[in-house]
């Protein structure tokens, strides 16, 4: 490399012997002096230029060293960083992955629950119509229930009714009985005195004594009128005995109807 300020002080050194001034030995000395000065002035710039220079290229070369240095940690850090964010999308991917798989995983367990849920509605407005139908059964049944119960209190009562009819009837049968015994008994006695003689003194009290007793226990008639009253109390007996025992028949017959209706209806609500 060549400088221009070099080249122009070198040839200023090279001056021509001819021009100097053979005559002036002073100024020969002055112009040595001043030649000798520039060349050492020179060499200390080009002393001064060369550590320049040296620093200059140290220092470049300290700056190369640096850009590389700054490209490499550029170019690491890059490659750290597109690791890290290699690593980050893998792990981002991963998850992605995750919540793809779970989120198909919750559709298809909501889509089961919506499944299910149709089924237990399904189900339950079955279950509901069934048992709304059992409640108008039970509701028939218990009203058929409360109608049998209050048949069955109505017999009762009529049994009840019946009973107590059936011993009246008895008791008036067992009076009527006895009744008819004793006027048998008392009929019996006046034919044996129709079919006497005429009674003496003896007989007649004796058959006025009976008269007496017997007007006592029932009402006063005579004697005729006595034994008519007592034909017709006796075919009146014997016509009511012949109710009576019907009666007692029919009675006797209900009572065996009933039972054996009660027997069905308890084994009729068994069944149901």
């Amino acid at each position: 490399m060549s400088w221009p300020w070099k080249k122009t002080s070198t040839e200023k050194t090279m001056i021509p012997v001819d021009r100097v001034n053979v005559g002036s030995e002073n100024e020969l000395q002055t112009n040595l002096t001043n030649t000798v000065e520039p060349q050492t002035n020179l060499k200390l710039k080009d002393e001064n230029l060369s550590a320049v220079k040296g620093g200059w290229e140290k220092a470049e070369s300290e700056v190369l060293a640096l850009k590389q240095e700054l490209e490499k940690a550029t170019q690491q850090r890059e490659a750290l960083n597109e690791c890290e964010l290699n690593k980050k999308v893998s792990k981002l991917e991963l998850e992605n992955s995750q919540l793809i798989y779970s989120l198909s995983s919750k559709e298809n367990l909501l889509n089961e629950l919506h499944s299910v849920r149709a089924q237990l509605d399904y189900d339950l407005t079955s279950v509901v119509g069934q048992l709304e139908s059992t409640q108008r059964e039970n509701d028939s049944l218990s009203y058929e229930i409360r109608v049998l119960e209050k048949e069955l209190e109505i017999r009762n009562e009529e049994r009840e009714f019946n009973r107590r009819t059936s011993d009246v009837a008895h008791k008036q049968y067992l009076g009527s009985v006895k009744k008819i015994a004793q006027l048998e008994t008392e009929a019996q006695g006046l034919r044996s005195l129709l079919q006497k003689r005429l009674p003496g003194p003896t007989d007649m009290a004796k058959m006025k004594n009976k008269v007496d007793l017997t007007r006592r226990k029932s009402n006063p008639f005579p004697i005729a009128s006595k034994i008519t009253f007592l034909t017709e109390q006796l075919c009146s007996f014997e016509e009511e005995n012949r109710l009576l025992k019907e009666f007692l028949n029919q009675m006797s017959k209900s009572q065996t109807v009933v039972p054996a209706t009660s027997f069905d209806m308890g084994s009729d609500e068994k069944n149901t």
